[in-house]
């Protein structure tokens, strides 16, 4: 079996028109064994289990369709299954980690996730590219893909940590903010975070971390409306077979969740999609800032640029140099406001990133010629170090 089977939890045999049915219960999977033939069904697997009138048939990945007699199928076996089936549910968020070339084959179901407004976490720890380009080498690379991955006006949120115990942070932020506005969140790494190796505190009672929670429709069954909102314009969403009827879609739909190709529902749908971020920049877009109080120029670096930059503005400051850093935790929406004050106070912005140059485009949109933009692009499969990052302030200084 592919996967591990852990020690029986119990055992039921059931007689049945001649013949002995055995059903054997383990951790994770169940087997089924008649005198001519053995099946195993894993929990995992397991959707639904309707009771027929002369079957019960256990529905396996929502597609196949496993069937065993009524007569030998003990209740006790039907209240076991069911009792799984309700487990499985239950409101979860799905969390894919997939290495950038599967990334590149599924954007299209990201585009999905925007339109239906599936909750979704999106781990992407980046490599140099394109293609293969070279594996388990630092970039930064992936950064308009994890905004611009998909066709069409959409939008999502995406978030860079720049230490160990930030990913597990931003993990559980990752999660509530999916929740929160039914959007798909990347948590967009690099290699150097990837692999690197640090001590982490870990919670005593994970019960205690607030949990992500979606909301629910206050209305009936009866009343409820898909993708009708209120003023948070984030609509409801129950768990599949709490009642409620839903109709899923990658078309442009109304409230109803019904496809609706009228040039006035693709308005409201879209704007509907972008203000329920755009409302909330401040509750979504976080940003560090270190040494900027009487900082004069400032370096923007995120991920494992950041971890560079810190050390970079350290050896400026004991040269007498007043640089500070600013780090963006939140890439995708951009933080245009905080970007906006920053270059009301500074001199000169250096932007440093593990690519060819990709954010620092999104930063000259928004300072829009107020104080000179500066780019260090590190893109040769090796990070930058605080030595060269600091000439290259001092370039830009000059």
């Amino acid at each position: 079996m592919a996967r591990a089977v852990a020690a029986s939890a119990y055992k039921t045999t059931q007689s049945a028109r001649g013949k002995l049915v055995h059903y054997t219960f383990y951790k994770d999977c169940f087997t089924v064994q008649s005198s001519y033939s053995q099946s195993t069904i894993w929990y995992d697997d397991l959707y639904r289990v309707i009771v027929r009138k002369h079957s019960v048939c256990l529905m396996v990945s929502n597609r196949i369709g496993y069937a065993l007699c009524e007569n030998e199928c003990p209740e006790s076996v039907l209240d076991f299954l069911r009792e799984r089936c309700a487990e499985k549910r239950k409101p979860k968020v799905k969390e894919t980690l997939f290495s950038v070339l599967f990334a590149l084959l599924c954007v299209l179901f990201l585009g999905y996730a925007c339109m239906a407004e599936i909750p979704l976490v999106i781990v992407n720890v980046q490599r140099v590219g394109p293609s293969t380009g070279q594996p388990t080498s630092p970039s930064q690379g992936d950064l308009m893909q994890a905004r611009w991955g998909t066709h069409g006006d959409h939008w999502l949120i995406a978030l860079t940590p720049a230490s160990v115990p930030e990913c597990f942070e931003l993990t559980l932020r990752a999660y509530a903010l999916s929740e929160k506005y039914r959007v798909p969140v990347v948590l967009l790494m690099d290699e150097v975070i990837g692999h690197m190796r640090e001590k982490i505190e870990l919670p005593d009672d994970y019960s205690e971390i607030p949990q992500a929670e979606r909301k629910q429709p206050e209305c009936s069954p009866e009343e409820f409306k898909a993708y009708a909102t209120d003023d948070s314009l984030v609509p409801a969403m129950p768990a599949f077979g709490s009642g409620y009827r839903w109709h899923v879609t990658g078309l442009v739909h109304d409230e109803t969740g019904f496809p609706k190709g009228t040039p006035a529902a693709t308005l409201a749908a879209t704007n509907r999609q972008h203000d329920k971020l755009y409302n909330n920049l401040d509750d979504i877009v976080q940003v560090e800032n270190y040494q900027m109080e009487d900082a004069e120029y400032a370096v923007i670096a995120f991920g494992g640029g950041a971890r560079t930059a810190y050390e970079a503005v350290d050896m400026a400051r004991r040269e007498g140099l007043k640089v500070g850093l600013m780090r963006p935790i939140t890439i995708w929406p951009l933080a245009d406001r905080q970007i906006k004050e920053l270059a009301s106070k500074v001199k000169g912005i250096l932007v440093h990133e593990l690519n060819y140059g990709q954010y620092v485009l999104e930063v000259e949109r928004v300072v829009a010629g107020q104080v000179p933009v500066a780019l260090y692009a590190k893109y040769d499969n090796e990070p930058a170090t605080p030595a060269q990052l600091l000439a290259e302030i001092k370039k830009a200084m000059a």
